[in-house]
């Protein structure tokens, strides 16, 4: 018995924020192919997200290649407001559903940070625990600052041409 299940491309055009869950399975048009992802947890400024390494010239991915498929990028907060709900810009879609999804305890021990000087914190992807730091340790943790379609698409360009992160992706 499989705990994926997917209804592909054409079933759901839009999806309203409040119904969007942990463990949604999205496809979104990056370039002349498609990109995939999973929704991880909600966020006071959308959901974290990760976004899977692997493409396709179809919108269409198999159970076989969502259980093969790593991450391309550390968890992200996306826009799903933006990129579900309202559809401003993109075209994003929920493709599917990982029942029973549940963040592992490594997901949970991210952290993020937030704030203004000289009152920095950082919470991680539950938002269940905050904490202060020091300027000098901003650096150490990615902004929480939410992606739309533009923005992730610059940041997954970067990435794959530099097999890393760009400084802006920790910058204050």
């Amino acid at each position: 018995m499989t705990n994926i299940q997917l209804w592909g491309w054409n079933k759901k055009p839009r999806t309203m924020r409040r119904f969007l869950n942990s463990g949604d399975i999205f496809c979104f048009k990056y370039h002349n192919q498609y990109g995939f992802g999973k929704l991880l947890c909600k966020s006071l400024l959308g959901h974290y997200a990760e976004i899977f390494n692997y493409f396709s010239e179809q919108p269409d991915i198999k159970e076989k290649d969502i259980l093969k498929s790593k991450r391309l990028l550390p968890p992200l907060i996306i826009n799903t407001y933006v990129l579900f709900d309202r559809k401003l810009e993109g075209d994003w879609r929920i493709i599917g559903k990982q029942l029973n999804f549940k963040l592992t305890q490594e997901d949970k021990e991210l952290y993020y940070r937030w704030g203004i000087y000289p009152f920095l914190k950082i919470s991680n992807m539950t938002e269940e625990i905050t904490k202060d730091i020091p300027v000098s340790d901003i650096m150490n943790y990615p902004l929480q600052s939410p992606y739309v379609d533009s923005s992730l698409k610059e940041l997954i360009d970067y990435f794959i041409k530099n097999k890393k992160l760009p400084k802006s992706f920790f910058m204050p």
